[in-house]
């Protein structure tokens, strides 16, 4: 089951800002734990039409 695509824009604002190291590699695990690799996450990127 995929996760909520609003919660994935989240994560994906997370990993891009300026926020704190620590913030930005918390937001990129929940991404991989919840999707999967690299490659999975630009799949799912995507087909949902987030860049």
């Amino acid at each position: 089951m995929e996760p909520p695509v609003v919660l994935v824009k989240t994560w994906l604002v997370l990993v891009r800002s300026n926020e704190d190291q620590e913030i930005k590699e918390h937001a990129l695990q929940l991404l991989k734990d919840k999707i999967g690799d690299h490659k999975a996450i630009s799949i799912f990127m995507r087909k949902h039409g987030l860049s």
